[in-house]
């Protein structure tokens, strides 16, 4: 019982963000395609397609390395890219608490 007290906190707090990411996905477009999005995806594919990481000097490389990543666990479909940034971001919560 005490062990599930203290992990109240964090239940909430994973509930309330479930919550509010089902509800965002549920209004909002799967993917953001704006010039920073499309950029940052194509330097993923691209880095996974030929191995070369190809960005202007204003985009940051990690984030493109991210989606490199996702992409090569999930495939290049957007709702599956969508819903793993969706889940890091729980455990980002999960991580945060403990």
């Amino acid at each position: 019982m005490r062990v599930t007290i203290g992990l109240l906190p964090l239940m909430l707090a994973l509930i309330v963000g479930a919550a509010l990411r089902i509800e965002l996905t549920r209004v909002a477009p799967p993917f953001l395609v704006a010039n920073d999005s499309a950029d940052y995806f194509a330097a993923g594919f691209n880095f996974l397609a030929s191995g070369e990481l190809q960005l202007s000097l204003k985009r940051t490389p990690l984030y493109s390395l991210f989606l490199a990543g996702q992409i090569q666990a999930v495939g290049p479909s957007l709702d599956r890219l969508l819903a793993m940034q969706h889940l890091a971001g729980l455990l980002t919560i999960g991580l945060t608490y403990l």
